[in-house]
Formats: structure tokens, sequence, C-alpha cells
């Protein structure tokens, strides 16, 4: 890096920092201490290097002395609290005149900043104290006001925890005339959690793009298991009322995530102002009553939405809920739209949804036991422009059911399915398992349609289908080897075979390994293929490596979840099996991996 307008990095590994006088090599003890969020140390020393005269170690504050001196030339900055309160120290005029570069100084000022990433360097007890909290927003905004030309603002982390700390936070995000991005993660008590979404919100100028907000209740040993409607603080409500509501015409992204108590009605009835909105993504707990959770009526206002996020946790006392868009349909210009609803709650789409969404290219859909087939069936028959689809299903007959169907779209490059019993008990599973066995043939017959129709799809470059079990002590007895993740009697059934090649469906030697011989373009497949719950052999032999070597010529990535008889005892996470060291020696650029059951995570 050798140009004058180079980024300057307070926390990174490898970085260079050019001044006039002096070039940075390596980047190491800049910070004595930086924290993450999850209190992850990262002690960097920093190792200056004079072009001209000899080696010297710079102190904190004499490096951001000799930064402040060209701060002109930076156009983005990542930094730590640390950097921040000695920057506001040496461009301030509060301090002594002989430490202080003051706000006078043009080579002191950040007029050609246009990014600046914030990552605190303090552990969870000093963010939460209200002196050390409203400092670090005091000295962001000070970095602020000395970028007139700022468009883009990251905060990993901040503390909000009185009426001072939402005052300056709203000064920060005001001073930025020209603000385009806007995204942080706040710690805050629950009960201000709504007023400082609305408050953020207003602050903003009219050019905002992107408003993404993430919330987190500031006690996070205490998390609520139902939604809370508390009453935001008077103070919060006052500051709110003198906010000017000015729309945004330009905005285009707007999401806010956060622990299922937050509602932010306000918020959203503004968003009808928000003409050009197209990538929504919240929380759907949008109330006007104590019990009454209604739809986001904004979608009515925003025929140009294009992607939609959704997601909650809903506890069982709450599962007649009908949350978000049960009676308003998303419009049809929908290209993307994610669902996390789990477990209890109802999938807010109708079964009437085929042709509704023309234009829907990606899917994700995770939406519990409520989760109906026909749903994602009208769904996959009725949108012929499907490119990526990511559905958990938390039953294997929902999931044949709702692909049994032939699909309407050719054009799927991404289709990840998966089966997750994490939230099921035994009896759930031995019942499932009791209906899987009356319609054994009936099964089979979809499994064979379901791989063609993944045969056809030509343009397949990623492929993942899982079966996800959580270890329940409460699922079966630990020391049965089969029953301990639940998986003994349903292994068979979860995508049995795909991975083997072998005869027609009825055969006791049945394989459908060749129905996926079209998939000239895989490049990733990731999945539990099960040959038989009951014998210690994995799926794949000789002949399925070779014909994998000859039928898919851009795999780079495989990674395969067997269901064999000694689940811990196998060799298949220590070494590759003598097969699998075949292919690697076949095709060097792949990348495989082997495990066991136990070892399927979410």
């Amino acid at each position: 890096m050798d140009s004058p307008s180079a980024r300057f990095f307070g926390i990174t590994e490898l970085a260079a920092l050019v001044l006039p006088s002096l070039q940075v090599k390596d980047l190491s003890n800049f910070m004595r201490t930086c924290r993450s969020y999850y209190n992850l140390c990262l002690p960097l020393l920093f190792r200056a290097v004079d072009v001209q005269k000899h080696d010297k170690l710079l102190t904190h504050s004499e490096c951001v002395r000799s930064f402040t001196r060209n701060s002109h030339h930076v156009h983005e900055i990542t930094c730590n609290s640390t950097f921040l309160e000695l920057y506001h120290r040496l461009t301030s005029t509060a301090t002594t005149s002989s430490a202080a570069f003051v706000d006078s100084t043009p080579s002191s000022r950040l007029n050609n900043l246009t990014h600046l990433h914030f990552i605190p360097d303090l552990s969870y007890k000093h963010l939460m104290s209200p002196k050390r909290a409203n400092s670090h927003i005091a000295h962001l905004n000070h970095a602020v006001r000395l970028s007139p030309n700022l468009r883009s603002i990251v905060v990993e982390l901040l503390s909000i925890t009185n009426e001072t700390g939402l005052l300056h936070l709203n000064k920060v995000v005001k001073g930025c005339p020209k603000l385009e991005t806007l995204n942080m993660h706040l710690l805050i008590p629950g009960s201000q959690t709504k007023p400082v979404a609305t408050s953020i919100f207003l602050s903003a100028p009219a050019c905002l793009k992107v408003f993404q907000l993430n919330l987190t209740d500031e006690d996070l040993s205490q998390r609520p298991h139902a939604p809370k409607l508390s009453d935001p603080c008077p103070w919060a409500q006052d500051y709110i009322r003198s906010l000017p509501a000015n729309p945004r015409p330009a905005l285009k992204e707007w999401t806010i995530v956060g622990d299922c108590h937050f509602v932010f009605e306000d918020t959203l009835q503004m968003l009808d102002k928000c003409p050009e909105i197209v990538t929504c993504g919240m929380p759907p707990y949008l109330t006007n009553l104590a019990d009454n959770y209604v739809a986001p009526l904004f979608l009515v206002y925003n025929p140009k939405l294009k992607s939609l996020a959704q997601w909650s946790v809903v506890p069982a006392t709450h599962s007649s809920v009908i949350v978000s868009v049960a009676k308003i349909m998303p419009p049809r210009t929908l290209e993307t739209f994610r669902y996390r609803a789990r477990p209890y709650t109802i999938i807010p789409l109708k079964a009437s949804l085929q042709g509704h969404f023309p234009s829907l290219v990606n899917i994700a859909l995770d939406c519990g036991a409520m989760l109906g087939s026909d749903t994602i069936r009208a769904i996959l028959v009725g949108c012929p422009n499907l490119e990526e689809i990511e559905v958990v299903f938390h039953s294997y007959i929902r999931l044949q059911d709702a692909v049994a169907q032939p699909w309407a779209s050719t054009k799927i490059r991404k289709l990840d399915l998966a089966v997750d019993f994490g939230d099921m008990d035994k009896a759930s599973l031995d019942q499932e398992w009791s209906k899987l066995a009356v319609r054994k043939k009936e099964v089979l017959r979809q499994v064979d349609a379901f791989y063609r129709q993944i045969g056809s799809l030509t343009n397949l470059t990623h492929l993942s289908l899982k079966v996800r079990a959580e270890l329940n002590d409460n699922l079966s007895d630990p020391s049965d080897p089969y029953a301990t993740i639940g998986l003994c009697n349903y292994a068979d059934m979860y995508f049995p075979r795909l991975m083997k090649l072998g005869g027609d469906m009825m055969s006791r030697n049945r394989g459908w390994l060749n129905c996926l011989a079209g998939l000239k373009k895989l490049e990733v497949i990731d999945g539990s293929f099960a040959q038989d719950a009951r014998r210690a052999e994995g799926v794949l032999g000789q002949a399925e490596v070779e014909w994998i070597a000859t039928n898919w010529p851009k795999l780079t990535k495989a990674a395969f979840y067997y269901v064999d008889e000694e689940y811990s005892k196998r060799a298949f996470e220590r070494a590759l099996p003598p097969h699998m060291k075949w292919l690697t020696k076949k095709r060097p650029n792949l990348e495989i991996t082997t495990k066991t059951p136990f070892c399927i995570t979410r």
C-alpha cells in the first residue's frame, strides 16, 4: 500500500498505515487489549518503522497523534473505543494546548472519511456501566462531527442505559447529513427498546438507504420466554415527539432484529413514507393492542418490495397467535422471502399461493411443526423463477408431501432441505415412524419422484439434504447405540440410497445415484445419506466414488453424514476410508468431509 488515501485499521491482523514519515510493516500492540462481544482478547503489537531513521515502538498516544496529523487522507476506519478516546482528546479544545490538535486544524479533520466501523474494547460488565457507555457514544459523536462526508456507520456493540446515551446516539446519527448506511448492535433495557428504535430511525437523514438495527436486552441471562409489552420510558416518548417525521424517499433496506418482546409499531407506521424500500427484515410482533398481533400494513404501501425476512420464537401459550402476513399477502414483486417462526407459529402463507409470486427467486422457511405441506408445494409448483430454496421441515412426511409434485422452476441453483427433529420427543418420533411404516411403498414412490426431480435440475450447483437431531436425554436410553439420538428407526427413510448405485426402485439393491448424472454444474453436495441403520458399512463404495469423479466434473466440496452401527467407534472422524482417499487423489481440488450423526448440528 503506497497511496496516501490508504485505509487505517485500528483493529486488524494485517494492514498497513501509510503516512508521510513512517511506514507500518507489522500491526501489533496498537491497542493493548481489544475485546469483542464475546470478550475475546485480541492483543496486537504496533511496530512502526521510520523509513529514513530507525525502528521505534510507538505508544498509543503517539500512534493516534501521527494519525491525527494526516487523518484527512483516510477514507475508511475500523477502530475501537481506545482509539476514539485518544482521538477525541487530541482533537478537542478541552484538552491542554501541549497535547491538543484543535478542531480548526485542517489536517486533524476526517474530511475524506466515508466509512466508520466501531468495535468496543471493554468487557460486558464495563459495557453496561452508564458512565463508560455514554463516554463511548460521546467519543463516537466527536469523530462523526469531524467527518462531514461520512456515508456509512457500523457499530459492533454499544450500550444505551439512560437518556443521555440516547441523546448522544441520536446526535451521532443527526451529525451525518450524507449518511446512507446505518448498522448498529445495541444493548438496551427491554422497556426502552421501542423508543430507542423509533428515535434513531427518525434522527436519520432523508438520504438514508440502509437501516439495520440489532437490539439485545441488557440482561442476557433473563431472556423473556413470552412477548412482553412494556410501557416505554416517558423521557424517550417526549424526545420522539420532538423529532420531525420526515419521509425517507431513498430508503431501500430496513431491518430490525431483537428479542421476541420488542415491538415497533410506531416505526412501521412511518414505512408507508418509504416508497422505494425493497428489502425488509423484522420481528413479526407488531401490535396495536396488548394481545392482538397484526400484520405490517406497510406491505400494502410498498409495491416495490423485493426482499422480506421475518422471524420469531413463539411460546406454547401463544400457539394460536397468527403473526405477520396471515391476511395481507406480500406484494407480487417479492424476489426473496425468508421466514423463521418456530416452534409453535402458524405459517403466515395460504395454500392458495400458486401463481402469487411470479418474481420469487429466493425462498427460506423454517416454520416449526405447523408448516403445511400444501404451502411449500404451492410455492414450488407456482414459482417458475425460483433459484434458491432453503426449507426446514419438522416432519419427514411433510417433506415428502411437499415435494411430491413436479416443480415449476428449472432455474434452481441451490437446494437446501432439512428434516429437524430437535423439538420432538420420543413419542412424537415413534408416531412419525409408525406412519412411515404404514406408507412405506408410497414413501418409496415419492422418494423416486423426488430424486428424479433433483436430477432434472441441470443448473444446480449446491445440493444439501440433511437430517438434524439434537442429543436429548429424555428421548431414549443413552446406552442404546441406535436410539441415543433418535435416528434408529428412521435412518433408512431419510434420503435413502440417493448416493448408491443399484437397480430399479423396487429391487432389493435399489439406488438412485444415476438419476443425478445430469448435474454437470454441481459444486457442493452436503447431506445425510443413509443406507441401512443396522449395517456397519458406509453408503459410498469404490463404484460410487468413481461415478462421482466421472459425472460431477465441477464438484469442489462434499460432506457426507453416515448412519452406521458403531457411531462413535468408526474411523470417519479420524481418517478417510480408502475409497475416499482414492477420490482425493483423483480430484486433488475436491474437499471431502465424512461425519457421523453425532456431528450433525444446526
